[in-house]
């Protein structure tokens, strides 16, 4: 111990003596530990994976983001801080007031957005209450309800006379060379006639025809086209049977529009009331020409009538 201080105490002496050896051991001695990492950043390389970089950089500057929204605005760091010499810092403190321009604008327009997310329940909701509620209360007038009534009608009744030419034409295919022939082209004729009119009126009056027209086109050629196999007189049955209905529908039409506006509803009117007598003459005729000889008349017919009345729910609506 003696040894090593007398050559430390010889040490600090020849210093003293030489003081540029002095200088020259300091800087010496500060070169090496510039040069040297901190453990930090020797522990950090080392734990380092790939990506990892890129996930720090942001994770730095959402802590330097989060600092200076919560501490101060970095558009006055160039009053409080004293500027450097270099133009690194310089330039490092206007990139973060350029970030912090950017980090407001985004928070604004994110504010924005939160309130147009507010404002549109209530105002979607109150545009459906008004819209129902307008719509309830045109729903109520006249106007929409002759509107309704015209366009149910003219679909149903379309639908009918489209279905009685399909029967006609089923019965022709069958009877069409026997002594009843002549009886049925004659109603089919007017059955056309009546079909041809509807026709016209569909898109005069805007109403939409039934969705149901390729059903009653096949049913309405087998219904025929099946009683007539069994004979001329259920062939009569069938007609009596599905006129008996037609016309009976018509009368309801009839009081429905009377009850609406008899003079705005004349053209409709006077046409239901000419078919109606044409549905009645061909019933009269069915009769005439023993539709009640067929077999199982009265089954026949009530099972042929409701058929019509699930056919005229049916086109009504569909």
């Amino acid at each position: 111990m003696e040894k090593q201080t007398a050559a430390g105490v010889r040490d600090r002496e020849k210093r003293k003596l030489d003081p540029n050896r002095e200088k020259a051991c300091k800087e010496k001695h500060n070169l090496r530990k510039a040069r040297r990492p901190k453990i930090s950043e020797r522990n950090t390389k080392q734990q380092q994976m790939p990506g990892m970089k890129e996930r720090n950089c942001d994770k730095a500057r959402g802590e330097r983001r989060s600092s200076v929204n919560s501490k101060v605005p970095l558009t006055l760091l160039s009053e409080i801080l004293p500027l450097s010499s270099s133009n690194k810092q310089s330039s490092e403190i206007e990139a973060l007031i350029l970030e912090e321009e950017l980090v407001s604008s985004t928070t604004w327009y994110l504010r924005y957005s939160d309130l147009i997310k507010m404002t549109a329940i209530p105002l979607t909701t109150f545009c459906v209450l008004r819209r129902g509620l307008a719509t309830k209360a045109f729903q109520e007038t006249s106007s929409y309800k002759r509107r309704n009534l015209q366009d149910k009608i003219l679909r149903v009744d379309h639908a009918g006379e489209f279905g009685a030419d399909r029967i006609y034409a089923g019965q022709m295919a069958v009877l069409g060379q026997t002594n009843v022939g002549s009886v049925i082209k004659e109603m089919w004729d007017q059955e056309k006639d009546h079909l041809k009119k509807f026709e016209e009126l569909l898109p005069k009056y805007r109403a939409r025809p039934s969705m149901l027209l390729p059903i009653w086109n096949v049913a309405g050629f087998v219904l025929g086209a099946g009683t007539a196999l069994l004979g001329k007189e259920s062939a009569m049955a069938c007609t009596v049977a599905v006129e008996e209905v037609i016309a009976d529908h018509y009368n309801r039409q009839i009081r429905d529009l009377i009850a609406d506006d008899p003079v705005k509803n004349k053209e409709l009117l006077d046409i239901l009331k000419k078919f109606r007598d044409d549905e009645q003459h061909h019933h009269d005729t069915g009769l005439a020409h023993d539709a009640p000889k067929a077999p199982f008349y009265k089954y026949l017919t009530q099972t042929i009538k409701v058929g019509c009345f699930g056919a005229i729910w049916l086109a009504e609506r569909l």
